[in-house]
């Protein structure tokens, strides 16, 4: 009898410090879920605010270069429809006119203030296919071997790729992907310069009836320079496609190549997160309303996310 009265007392004892233990996991576990609850809503808000600033750091970027772009498709235009440009189209040889130099002194003193007015803007020419003149905002060539290869060239291209892919075929607003455009330093003439640089071409005085092209160069510089607060984060770059998908330029803040791999794009605009090289990268994106052009930005995670993970 007294031994089931001892086993009975410990087995209360036993139930009592059990039901104790549960009080006390219940009182610690309760802050402790809290805690977890707002520490998860937390991290959502500051990761949604991450994604938020990265988007509106992109759009900024957009509307400032459709305004850019706007202005040297307008400028092109307004060429398009000088009528000193229409009356030099008609003229078949240099050597034939003696008033043709001084006619292309004044479509020279007609573009010229554009690049010094202009900081977008490199150079500007006018090529005429049927007198084979070319006009810069500085000097002028009234044969294309004269000066192609000689004092100007695009990328690679030898005289009769750039006659046959560029002064011969028809452009309407044409972007060209970012490329090494090679220019003789006037201050040096023994020395080249080569710098990357857009070009866009209109053809006059239209697409259907062309007798020129209208071509302006953009320096690679005066576009990396607004993605500079994207790039520069460590090992961040920029993508820019045209409308149909096409590459025109890439950014980095490293000299080694931006990695190249393909992008779904379900919207308009988005925001995902890529797994590359075992590392995840935030990819951000926003298409342009003026041209269609997507603008890609790929970011490390754990630099976006840098708010979340100090919380």
């Amino acid at each position: 009898m007294g031994h089931y009265m001892e086993m009975s007392r410990k087995m209360h004892r036993s139930r009592i410090f059990i039901n104790f233990l549960i009080s006390y996991l219940v009182v610690m576990l309760i802050p402790i879920i809290i805690g977890a609850v707002a520490y998860n809503g937390a991290l959502q808000v500051v990761e949604r605010d991450a994604r938020e600033a990265n988007l509106s750091m992109l759009e900024q970027c957009v509307a400032i270069l459709d305004r850019r772009f706007e202005e040297v498709e307008c400028i092109a235009t307004q060429l398009a429809l000088n009528p000193k440009l229409w009356d030099f189209a008609r003229e078949l040889s240099p050597y034939i006119d003696r008033t043709i130099p001084y006619k292309i002194n004044e479509i020279r003193d007609e573009i010229a203030p554009i690049t010094t007015t202009n900081n977008f803007i490199k150079m500007l020419c006018i090529y005429f296919n049927k007198s084979d003149v070319t006009i810069f905002t500085t000097h002028s060539w009234i044969k294309l071997d004269y000066f192609y290869g000689k004092t100007f060239q695009y990328g690679d291209m030898d005289t009769s790729e750039w006659r046959d892919k560029i002064l011969n075929r028809c452009f309407h607003k044409e972007y060209f992907p970012i490329n090494s455009v090679i220019l003789k330093d006037q201050n040096d003439p023994s020395r080249f310069i080569s710098e990357s640089m857009f070009m866009f071409i209109q053809s006059f005085p239209s697409i259907y009836s062309t007798k020129g092209q209208i071509m302006v160069f953009i320096p690679k510089k005066k576009i990396e320079e607004l993605f500079r607060p994207i790039i520069t984060q460590q090992g961040g770059y920029v993508y820019i496609l045209d409308s149909k998908g096409r590459k025109l330029a890439d950014f980095s803040s490293s000299e080694k190549a931006v990695e190249a791999f393909d992008f779904t794009f379900h919207d308009s605009n988005g925001f995902f997160v890529h797994s590359s090289n075992e590392e995840d990268m935030i990819v951000t994106y926003k298409t342009s309303l003026y041209n269609g052009w997507k603008y890609i930005a790929v970011m490390p995670y754990n630099i976006v996310m840098q708010r979340v993970f100090n919380i």
